[in-house]
């Protein structure tokens, strides 16, 4: 987006700075998507094979998990800097597959963003799609994937 924008690279690495002080702040509190902790504790019970996929860094991760025991179910991650192009290069996911994935029967993944969407597109056909707050809604209609607007849903 913002090489798009023509922003330089220097106000990139400034803004991605801010961003990461915010995401380290200490906010009086965190909220889960609906219905995202039981699905957690659900994949943690059931033992189900897993990978989170994401764009954010290690660091801010580990914040998230100090503050939200929950997180610490969820084993298997990639992060920022596991993997070279972010999305929506399928790299993340790509790396997930080889890690933790081979010889699975189903892939299953979750996206809420375009970006996310694109990136997993190569990887699976079962796409599930938040999409209550979403701009692009009706693009997201378009594509072959289970649009849903919280786990609740599934």
């Amino acid at each position: 987006f913002f090489k798009k924008q023509n922003i330089d690279e220097k106000t990139i690495t400034k803004i991605k700075k801010k961003k990461t002080e915010f995401l380290l702040s200490d906010p009086n509190e965190i909220y889960f998507m609906e219905g995202a902790e039981k699905m957690i504790d659900w994949i943690h019970k059931n033992n189900i094979s897993h990978c989170v996929v994401t764009n954010t860094s290690l660091t801010v991760i580990n914040h998230f998990k100090s503050k939200c025991s929950s997180l610490n179910h969820l084993k298997h991650r990639i992060t920022r800097e596991d993997y070279k192009n972010p999305k929506p290069h399928s790299d993340g996911y790509q790396l997930a597959v080889q890690r933790y994935g081979k010889n699975k029967k189903y892939l299953i993944g979750f996206e809420n963003t375009w970006n996310g969407f694109r990136a997993l597109q190569p990887i699976t056909s079962i796409i599930y799609l938040f999409c209550n707050n979403s701009h692009a809604v009706n693009d997201f209609r378009k594509e072959d994937v289970y649009l849903i607007n919280h786990f609740n849903d599934l």
